[in-house]
């Protein structure tokens, strides 16, 4: 069944849980994410099974998205990882479990040997379309805005008359958006993903959408709320459900 899903709460996330498909979450969940430039995707690929399958990690309820980074610009990140955890309490759960955890330290020697990690943020998300919500845990593409917002209300009076439409319920797979709350050097405030389960099928929804009355009535007064900052495609690799 086709259903919008409004979330007023925060998520913690890297560079970025935006990106992956969080429009089929549930109120409540939070994350916590990071970006990698991988050199070694095999034993990177291992040291997150390994750790998933730990008792440190069975200690504490998240869901894990891993993803390519596939057209990214001048970012020189190759790969994301995304945690996403049901409750605040939760999270807390989860740093206090890996503190003291040599599950946790091997993990992130593994990731070292790997990998370089390039950055976190956090952010908020806000409201997603879950029209095919049995994508979100295989693998699956993802086409990513981020946006510099100068008029939040406009902004959020212009997406919610968007998500509510016809046009956007039409889209062949998620779509899910949100604020970021600290992003580095990046002037992006927010972000708009949009979700399909494979690259022909992203690019032919996300044509028939721009062409749609809706965006092309949104798309008039865009310019005086928003600046599109960045655009990013990636691809989620594997997901993790929760424990």
């Amino acid at each position: 069944m086709k259903k919008v899903i409004s979330l007023l709460v925060f998520l913690v996330a890297s560079v970025s849980v935006y990106g992956a498909d969080t429009a089929a979450l549930p109120a409540g969940v939070y994350g916590q994410g990071y970006e990698f430039r991988v050199t070694d995707p095999a034993t990177f690929m291992a040291a997150l099974e390994t750790y998933r399958q730990s008792p440190t990690s069975q200690a504490y309820n998240s869901s894990v998205s891993l993803l390519q980074l596939v057209a990214k610009g001048h970012n020189a990140a190759t790969h994301r990882i995304n945690v996403f955890y049901p409750t605040l309490e939760d999270m807390n759960k989860a740093v206090v479990a890996n503190a003291s955890s040599a599950d946790w330290r091997d993990f992130l020697t593994s990731l070292g040997q790997s990998s370089t990690n390039l950055g976190s943020n956090l952010f908020s998300y806000e409201q997603g379309l879950a029209n095919q919500p049995e994508i979100t845990n295989g693998v699956n593409v993802n086409y990513l805005y981020g946006l510099e917002v100068s008029n939040v209300a406009d902004y959020q009076k212009a997406m919610e008359k968007v998500m509510s439409s016809s046009d956007a319920a039409a889209f062949p797979g998620n779509i899910a958006m949100g604020q970021n709350m600290a992003m580095g050097e990046t002037k992006s405030t927010h972000w708009v993903n949009f979700t399909a389960k494979d690259m022909g099928t992203l690019i032919a929804g996300m044509k028939q959408f721009m062409g749609s009355k809706t965006f092309q009535d949104y798309g008039k007064n865009a310019a005086s709320f928003r600046r599109i900052d960045n655009r990013e495609v990636n691809q989620q690799l594997k997901r993790w459900v929760a424990n």
